[in-house]
């Protein structure tokens, strides 16, 4: 994981990029959703990455809107 530079996304990269649709899939078997980061790319990244969006809200502050 990259030190953020600001914003509310952090990086998680390496391993093959090949890998990444393997790396959601155990992601989403936790509970957690991720994109390969490769969308984010004009040219397709070499190694696997993805970004996540982080908050600081309750279940309850999110269910309240």
């Amino acid at each position: 994981v990259e030190d953020p530079k600001g914003g509310y996304m952090l990086w998680v990269r390496g391993g093959r990029a090949q890998g990444m649709d393997q790396v959601a899939k155990q992601c989403l078997e936790q509970g957690v959703a991720v994109v390969g980061g490769g969308i984010f790319f004009a040219e397709p990244p070499k190694e696997a990455c993805f970004r996540l969006n982080c908050a600081r809200a309750t279940p309850e502050d999110l269910a309240r809107g």
